[in-house]
C-alpha cells in the first residue's frame, strides 16, 4: 500500500523501478541529545594515540571502497604533503577491502593514520568531538547515520554529493559537498577548512541546527505514524 525511502534519491530510484504504490520520503532521525557538541576529551585522545597538536580529520563507520576509502586515503596523502595532520578511521575496515589500506600503509608508513575498532554507541559522541573535520567521501550511499550523528555533534563535514547526503548537507551552508571519487576536490575542500577555524565553527553550528529542525528521531517517528494513520484511514474510509 505504500513505499518509503530514506532519501529523495532512493525515492526516485523506486519510482524508476516501477513502484506500484506512492513513494514517501521519510528521512532517518538521530538522537540529538545523545549526539551533541562535546569538548575535546583529551584522555580519550591520548588513549587512542592521537597527537594533541595535530589537526584531526576522521571517518566514522566501516571503511570500505563503497564509502570512498581509496578516495580518502589519496586525499590524505595529498594533504600530508602540505599540512601536518592525522587521519582517524573509526569503526574498522571491511575485510574484503583491507588490502587497499595495507597498500597505502606500505607506501606511506610514516603518515599518522589511526584505526579505531567499532565502538559502543555511548562512546561515539565523544569520538566525534575529537575530529576537527568529519569526512564522508562515499561513492554511493543512502542517508548515512554517521552524517546525521556528526551534524548533531556540530562537526564541520566534507562529504560526497551522492545518494541522500545532499538531502541533509548543502554546500557552503552547513557543510561542504564534493563530487564522489574526486580526490583533488576532496583535498581542496579539506585544505580550505583546515585553515579556517571560524568557517569550521559556522558550518558545524549550522549542521546541528539542520538536525534539530529536520532530522530528529521524534520527526522520523512522527512521519512514520502519519503514514500509518493515512493508510489505516484509507482502508476504513
Amino acid at each position: 500500500n505504500a513505499v518509503t525511502a530514506v532519501s529523495c534519491d532512493l525515492a526516485r530510484r523506486a519510482i524508476a523501478l516501477g513502484a506500484s504504490a506512492p513513494v514517501t520520503v521519510i528521512h532517518n532521525g538521530v538522537d540529538a541529545t545523545a549526539f551533541a557538541p562535546r569538548t575535546r576529551d583529551t584522555g580519550m585522545a591520548a588513549q587512542l594515540g592521537l597527537a594533541p597538536d595535530l589537526p584531526t580529520i576522521g571517518f566514522v563507520g566501516e571503511a570500505r571502497l563503497k564509502k570512498g576509502l581509496a578516495t580518502l586515503l589519496l586525499a590524505f596523502e595529498q594533504l600530508a604533503g602540505l599540512h601536518s595532520l592525522q587521519l582517524v578511521l573509526v569503526g574498522g575496515v571491511r575485510a574484503t577491502d583491507a588490502a587497499v589500506l595495507d597498500v597505502f600503509r606500505r607506501r606511506q608508513p610514516d603518515l599518522p593514520l589511526h584505526l579505531v575498532p567499532p565502538q559502543p554507541h555511548s562512546n561515539l559522541s565523544r569520538l566525534y568531538g575529537l575530529l576537527d573535520i568529519l569526512v564522508l567521501p562515499s561513492l554511493h550511499d543512502g542517508l548515512p547515520n554517521a552524517l546525521l550523528e556528526g551534524m548533531a555533534c556540530a562537526r564541520p563535514i566534507v562529504a560526497s554529493a551522492v545518494g541522500g547526503i545532499p538531502d541533509a548537507l548543502s554546500d557552503g551552508v552547513n557543510g561542504r559537498l564534493v563530487p564522489g571519487g574526486d580526490v583533488t576536490a576532496l583535498a581542496e575542500a579539506l585544505t580550505s577548512l583546515l585553515s579556517d577555524a571560524t568557517e569550521r565553527n559556522r558550518l558545524g553550528t549550522a549542521a546541528r541546527r539542520t538536525v534539530l529542525d529536520h532530522f530528529t528521531i521524534e520527526q522520523e517517528l512522527a512521519a512514520n505514524l502519519a503514514l500509518y494513520h493515512r493508510l489505516l484511514g484509507a482502508q476504513t474510509g
